[in-house]
């Protein structure tokens, strides 16, 4: 027999519940119409490049269909993001017989920061390789603020099912660094499948924000159904970003994670015999085990683009022009370019230091469209140039 009044809390309880719910559905869709709102009533342009949404798997990527203007004290640029979330025309999947993919990767360098989509290098190269050896698309899946561990990701699990001949990984110095900030889920051979960044995170508007003062990423637990919200919530991003801002604002009082011992002491210890929370540290610790996994994530996506007919080549860019840095990290990033010249090409020598002004925006150290010009010109001469890649991919359309 129900209590007198049993049925009245259990309704109580009930009601309360429907309310919460109903509250986070509201909450959630406010968030999602966010970003369109944001665009349609912000009046700065400065403020108006927002073209992010969150993505559990890569952290996040571009929304598609935006369009907006980025402008800047430099630039003033229109942003046209098509179906496949590329910056660049709508694009059919299905490959034009006799015609060429190449599928490029990278930051905000690729992406064409600051220039107009025509000027940036992906463009141009389309363009002189089509002059030189016949059809040739150029794909342009570069987001400003991936890393390594995303481009490594992103070509896994989406980038080779758009079936390039070509992938141009367009890596650079600042990659080493950021993957300090990322907290990875690893497979068994020490591969990442998941990517949380802890530095760069997007708000509610689509627009990236920056924490102030980012530590390392330490290991930890996910707790049950966290990746299912990262995947499906714009709400669970929105407490997130806040309670890192909180985080990264306590940090400072903080001392850095000390580097773990074994790294001292076995610096060369193989990459696939650590625990993913050794790993987790090492890199948050270490520049030069963040070079080690970096070269570590190259040869991955070379050995899995090899492994669907395409070919991987690298264009490395160096922010400050130097091909020999101070920072002995920065250092071996050019010395690894250096040791297989068929294969990865140095920006440096592309645009030395001496001439870097003359390429590069006056505020800060993108390239300008004279910068992608030059850069495009030496792509074009280096991939026009390579008898495995014209015998393996233009040739296979006969």
């Amino acid at each position: 027999m129900t209590r007198p009044g049993a049925h009245g809390w259990l309704g109580g309880v009930a009601l309360g519940l429907l309310s919460c719910v109903v509250t986070i559905g509201l909450i959630e869709a406010a968030l999602r119409l966010a970003p369109a709102w944001s665009r349609a009533t912000t009046q700065d342009p400065r403020f108006q490049f927002n073209p992010y949404r969150p993505d559990g798997q890569l952290g996040f990527v571009l929304q598609p269909g935006v369009r907006l203007r980025h402008a800047d004290r430099d630039f003033s640029v229109a942003i046209a993001v098509n179906a496949l979330g590329m910056r660049g025309p709508e694009r059919s999947l299905r490959k034009p017989p006799g015609s060429a993919r190449i599928l490029l990767l990278g930051d905000s360098f690729a992406f064409g920061w600051g220039v107009e989509q025509a000027e940036s290098f992906g463009a141009r190269l389309e363009r002189l390789l089509a002059a030189r050896v016949g059809p040739v698309e150029v794909w342009s899946a570069a987001v400003p603020g991936w890393t390594t561990d995303q481009h490594y990701l992103y070509l896994r699990t989406r980038g080779l099912d758009l079936d390039p001949d070509l992938v141009l990984l367009a890596t650079g110095e600042n990659d080493l660094g950021e993957l300090g900030f990322e907290r990875l889920v690893l497979d068994e051979a020490r591969l990442p499948v998941r990517v949380e960044p802890l530095f760069r995170m997007i708000d509610a508007t689509g627009r990236m924000r920056y924490l102030g003062h980012a530590r390392g990423a330490m290991p930890r637990e996910a707790w049950p159904g966290e990746e299912w919200l990262q995947d499906h919530s714009r709400l669970y991003h929105w407490v997130r970003f806040r309670l890192a801002k909180l985080s990264a604002a306590l940090a400072v009082r903080r001392a850095q994670p000390p580097m773990p011992e074994w790294l001292r002491s076995d610096p060369g210890r193989a990459i696939i015999s650590l625990a993913p929370d050794e790993l987790q540290r090492a890199l948050a610790t270490s520049s030069k085990f963040r070079l080690r996994y970096h070269l570590f994530l190259v040869d991955a996506m070379e050995h899995e683009a090899r492994a669907k007919g395409a070919l991987l080549r690298t264009l490395l860019i160096a922010h400050s022009g130097e091909t020999r840095p101070a920072d002995p990290a920065l250092s071996g990033l050019h010395d690894a370019c250096a040791a297989r010249p068929d294969a990865c090409l140095d920006s440096a020598r592309v645009i030395p230091a001496a001439e870097t002004a003359r390429f590069t925006f006056a505020h800060d150290s993108h390239w300008n469209a004279e910068g992608h010009r030059r850069v495009a010109e030496a792509l074009a001469v280096w991939l026009a140039g390579d008898p495995t890649l014209r015998r393996l991919a233009w040739q296979r359309g006969g």
